[in-house]
């Protein structure tokens, strides 16, 4: 990845709220039938993990339990959904807080942005911090309404690589997990929000050419932000 993303993640807020701004692209109409339950399903109760030594909510680390499975296409159920154990949420990942901003106002329709508060740092080619961006279109067009919301998005499994930046970036933005299969589900707490994130993702080795899949789970919060004026 060259200096010119790394410069747009150091300006992750701007940016995500600008690209979201418009429906037409990866994340807009590709809801899937209500009847499709989604591939990984969320967490009912908040995963474990090693307790953080800061616990305010604006300092606190996020956490995402990324495990690597088999190719869901070769492992499907009569159900057609991917045989992936829900007992086993896989290992936790640390990543910098969790951010959640919105595009939309005026009676039009909201999307969530939910990004990972990256540190200044970050535009730096010695940063070795993971981050992630979901930007997510609602149907609603008020705040007030967010609690309950369920956010699905679907792709089919032998589809082409999407021209993406939202996902998962690790080990210095070399690798991209990107959503196949993904719900959130938000839950309002007063001035916070709690995310449950349940998602099928992909990975395309650039080396060579392979692609692996993951199970990602997560129970993320993050402070209610004012919309943009």
């Amino acid at each position: 990845m060259g200096n010119s993303k790394k410069l747009a993640w150091g300006w992750a807020l701007a940016a995500a709220l600008a690209v979201a701004g418009c429906d037409s692209g990866h994340e807009a109409d590709k809801t899937p039938p209500p009847n499709q339950p989604a591939k990984v399903a969320p967490p009912t109760t908040e995963p474990t993990t090693t307790p953080p030594a800061v616990t305010a909510l604006d300092t606190a680390p996020s956490f995402l339990f990324i495990k690597e499975i088999p190719d869901p296409r070769k492992s499907l159920s009569e159900s057609g959904a991917a045989a992936v154990d829900p007992t086993d949420d896989g290992p936790s990942f640390q990543f910098p807080g969790a951010r959640l901003a919105f595009t939309g106002k005026g009676g039009h329709r909201l999307t969530a942005v939910l990004f990972s508060n990256d540190p200044k740092e970050a535009i730096r080619n010695t940063y070795e911090g993971d981050r992630y961006i979901f930007r997510m279109p609602l149907q609603i067009t008020e705040r007030s309404q967010l609690d309950g919301q369920i956010y699905r998005f679907a792709v089919p499994l032998d589809g082409a690589q999407d021209d993406t930046s939202d996902g998962i970036w690790r080990h210095k933005d070399q690798e991209h997990l990107e959503p196949v299969d993904l719900e959130v589900r938000f839950y309002a707490e007063g001035s916070k929000v709690k995310m449950a994130m349940g998602g099928l993702f992909k990975q395309n080795d650039p080396n060579t050419g392979e692609l692996h899949w993951y199970a990602v789970k997560a129970v993320i919060s993050a402070p209610l932000e004012a919309l943009p004026k």
